[in-house]
């Protein structure tokens, strides 16, 4: 995601948007009520972006075409074995030998 994405993206403009009601509430350019209303905003979006990421957490999935998307990916793509056999070949070829996560987590590459 590109600077100009980020800031176009709702998450990034409500962000902006609690910053700057923080600083008019310091300069006592809005009321507490009104401060008030958009922490109330702000909460709303940090609960449903923790329960987003509950469901990616859950599925494995990620929503494409909204938060509340009907269409999904996944996060990581299947792999079948035969692909995988193909992907250690090329890299023996190339003289690069695959590490076994398992044997890397007990220490033994390191």
């Amino acid at each position: 995601m590109n600077n100009e994405q980020k800031t176009q993206s709702p998450m990034f403009q409500a962000t902006a948007m609690m910053l700057e009601a923080m600083r008019d509430l310091k300069d006592k350019k809005i009321t507490p009520q009104e401060a008030n209303s958009i922490a109330l905003l702000g909460k709303g979006i940090t609960d449903m972006a923790r329960e987003a990421t509950n469901f990616v957490r859950a599925t494995g999935m990620i929503p494409t075409d909204s938060a509340f998307g009907s269409s999904f990916r996944d996060i990581e793509p299947k792999v079948s074995r035969e692909s995988l056999e193909e992907q250690k070949l090329r890299l023996e070829a190339k003289g690069m030998n695959l590490i076994s996560a398992k044997k890397a987590a007990n220490g033994e590459y390191v």
